[in-house]
């Protein structure tokens, strides 16, 4: 059971990694563009999507499935690591 905590943990934390990674790869590009550029795109995309918001169920069932993936994608890496880290009987 300690084992499997240990995997859970490490899995969610290289999650986060890589999360972290990919929040900073956007400053460095919105910083690299310039305030203009940034403000620009946000209200492009205020205009796109904001102005003209889905109904709240097509947002929920959105996120629901999205939660259901990342949930899956979590519980497949789980395993994979709790695979390769198994002693070899």
């Amino acid at each position: 059971m300690q084992k499997k905590l240990i995997v859970r943990a490490g899995t969610a934390a290289l999650f986060g990694v890589l999360v972290g990674l990919y929040n900073h790869r956007g400053y460095l590009k919105w910083n690299g563009l310039g305030r203009p550029a940034f403000l620009n795109y946000e209200g492009l995309r205020f205009d796109r999507f904001m102005a003209h918001p889905t109904p709240l169920l097509a947002n929920i069932v959105g996120g629901v499935i999205v939660a259901l993936i990342a949930a899956g994608l979590y519980e497949l890496v789980v395993a994979g690591v709790s695979k390769l880290l198994r002693p070899a009987s």
